[in-house]
């Protein structure tokens, strides 16, 4: 948990659990999901039917929690798009009904100084298309710089980089597929103190 969103890692566990993580495996292995805290689900659910956003009804998910010895239960709702609609990433809309189980003051500081998550990055070998298809999906035209738009939420942003805009920016880094989340940024306490920390972790970084 950060000051500012999340970051989850998934894995599988058990082989025979049915799990919708296997048709994220099945497009490659990395970023997939990006979650938009809403207010009020209902409300975005309408919101994303009228612009002829394909979404399921809204479900509600419980989540077994241990806090202090005792047993607490995390409540949320949620809408997800479909990869047929939206091939970028599985979005997914959640309204948090127990937030003060999940960001509490012990699970916000970490030893990389990531302390909040400020922008996830998209890339396409279709850009107009995507620009397009993500505009309908939120409902607010982007900013769009070079090779590169940006929507603003009201807590951090998405941006949408075509694949040539990729490798000028960041090299030629064996991106899985296109389109996919090839990355996300965060903010930190101290870049060179992360740096440091990846460094002793044999985690190979460039600047």
């Amino acid at each position: 948990m950060l000051t500012q969103g999340y970051f989850e890692v998934a894995g599988l566990t058990d082989p025979d659990r049915p799990t919708w993580i296997y048709d994220l495996l099945a497009r490659y292995e990395g970023l997939h999901v990006i979650a938009i805290g809403v207010d009020d689900i209902d409300l975005c659910y309408a919101d994303l039917r009228s612009r002829a956003v394909d979404v399921p009804p809204p479900a509600s998910l419980y989540r077994e929690i241990e806090i202090n010895g005792k047993q607490h239960v995390a409540e949320f709702k949620h809408v997800r798009t479909n990869f047929e609609q939206y091939p970028h990433a599985r979005f997914v809309f959640v309204q948090h009904a127990t937030p003060d189980l999940l960001w509490r003051p012990n699970l916000l500081s970490h030893r990389n100084g990531a302390r909040s998550l400020q922008e996830v990055y998209l890339g396409t070998d279709q850009f107009l298309q995507a620009v397009s298809s993500l505009e309908q999906l939120f409902g607010i035209p982007p900013k769009i710089e070079d090779d590169v738009a940006e929507f603003q939420l009201a807590r951090g942003s998405i941006k949408i980089l075509s694949s040539e805009s990729l490798v000028k920016r960041y090299g030629d880094l064996n991106y899985p597929r296109f389109p996919s989340v090839v990355g996300c940024r965060f903010e930190v306490e101290s870049v060179k103190e992360t740096r440091q920390l990846l460094a002793g972790a044999g985690v190979k970084t460039q600047e």
